[in-house]
This record gives C-alpha cells, sequence and structure tokens, in this order.
C-alpha cells in the first residue's frame, strides 16, 4: 500500500476532525446534567426573587456572640450571623426550607443547616409574607462577597435556587463586624 500526499493529509484531517469533535462532545452538558442543574435566580440584599413556589428576600443581617431561642441559649467562639428574611408563597400555603439554606463565602465555603435552632417560616399562606430568621455559624466576621442559596423546597435536582448577594456596604460590615454580645432569635410571624 502507497501513502500519497493527498491520501497522507486527508488522514490527518480526519484524525484532527475526530479529535475535535470529541473534545466538543465531552463540553457539551447531557440531557441528565440539564435537569440536575438548578434554576438560579440573581438578587442583592432587599430586592424580592420570584421562585417556582413563592418570593424571598433578604431584609437584614446582625451579629452576635450568642443566640438565644425559645428558653435555649447557644453560644459560639466565632460569630453567628442572623439573615432576617422575607417569605410569601404564591398559589398554595408553602414553607421556606430554612434547613436547607446556604452561606457561600467568597472562599466557597457553605455553612447552614441549622445544627442548634429549628425555627420554621411558614406555612405561608398565598399573598400574605412572612418574616423569619436563619441563623449561621460562621469563624469570623469577614464576608465580603458572601451570598446566599434559598432553594424552593430543598435541595432537589432541577430546583429553582434564589442567589442573593449579601451586597455589604462599609457601614453595614462595621456593623457586622462588632457582633452583640446577646441576642434572640424571632420565630416566625407575620411580615
Amino acid at each position: 500500500m502507497r501513502f500519497t500526499r493527498d491520501g497522507l493529509l486527508t488522514a490527518i484531517l480526519v484524525v484532527a476532525a475526530l479529535f475535535i469533535g470529541s473534545s466538543i462532545s465531552q463540553q457539551i452538558p447531557t440531557a441528565d446534567d440539564l435537569f440536575e442543574d438548578p434554576y438560579l435566580h440573581a438578587a442583592a440584599r432587599n430586592e424580592s426573587v420570584e421562585l417556582r413556589t413563592g418570593s424571598v428576600m433578604v431584609t437584614d443581617l446582625a451579629t452576635t456572640q450568642q443566640l438565644t431561642y425559645l428558653g435555649s441559649t447557644a453560644a459560639t467562639t466565632g460569630v453567628w450571623l442572623v439573615v432576617d428574611l422575607t417569605w410569601r408563597s404564591n398559589d398554595e400555603p408553602a414553607d421556606l426550607p430554612l434547613r436547607e439554606i446556604r452561606l457561600e463565602l467568597a472562599d466557597g465555603k457553605r455553612y447552614g443547616g441549622l445544627p442548634v435552632f429549628t425555627p420554621s417560616c411558614g406555612p405561608a399562606q398565598p399573598g400574605l409574607p412572612r418574616s423569619c430568621q436563619v441563623p449561621f455559624e460562621l469563624p469570623g466576621t469577614d464576608l465580603d462577597g458572601a451570598r446566599l442559596l434559598i432553594p424552593a423546597t430543598g435541595l432537589n435536582a432541577g430546583d429553582d435556587v434564589a442567589v442573593v448577594d449579601l451586597n455589604l456596604d462599609d457601614a453595614t460590615a462595621a456593623r457586622l463586624a462588632a457582633p452583640a454580645e446577646q441576642m434572640d432569635l424571632k420565630g416566625d410571624q407575620p411580615a
């Protein structure tokens, strides 16, 4: 078998095309990947975010050394970040899954899960907003670039997730850097 210059060029082009095609096909997400990715809805603090089950808004932030809820007290060597939320369900009564909310810092570390206290947020009746608080135990008060991840119904694949940038201005950052000695965590209440 004899190789010609045109034949060799064709073989090289075919191999290159196969290599490029293989590389591209590895980068394209599969249908399963698309189904499992959450639907992210970006917002900033004090902006309402519409999710599938309702709307949520981060209204305030506070820090404390000691947190009290229903007569129980939890102290930390770090700091408690307490996030105030307003939740309004859309079509039917719904809870906001506080146990599934995560705080993601700029370095990618995530905090959440309410290990000490389990306040609820709902069920909110359609159109009637509820106010609730969710605490996060953190090692320090450096929250620059932090964002809150709030899922619609839990950490289910393919569900709506509000991604709220905490948007810390200098005044808020200074206030959070000086945590209160003690704070009472409020339960679910009308907004």
